[in-house]
C-alpha cells in the first residue's frame, strides 16, 4: 500500500474548525458594497508561491 504525500492526507483530512462558526455574526454584504463605492485599483502585489513579500499601505 502507497502513503499517501502530506497535501494529499489534507486533503483527504476532515476540517479542523477553530471556533464556533455558527456564532458568527452575518456579514453585511450590502454596507461591504457601499464602502467600495469609489474605489479605483492603483497597483496590485504579486507573490510568488512559497515566497514572502510585503507591502505598505498609507493610512
Amino acid at each position: 500500500m502507497r502513503v499517501p504525500s502530506a497535501p494529499m492526507r489534507h486533503r483527504i483530512g476532515a476540517p479542523v474548525i477553530c471556533y464556533p462558526v455558527n456564532n458568527l455574526p452575518p456579514a453585511d454584504v450590502a454596507a461591504y458594497s457601499a464602502a467600495r463605492n469609489g474605489w479605483r485599483k492603483v497597483t496590485d502585489v504579486r507573490v510568488p508561491p512559497r515566497e514572502a513579500r510585503c507591502f505598505e499601505v498609507p493610512a
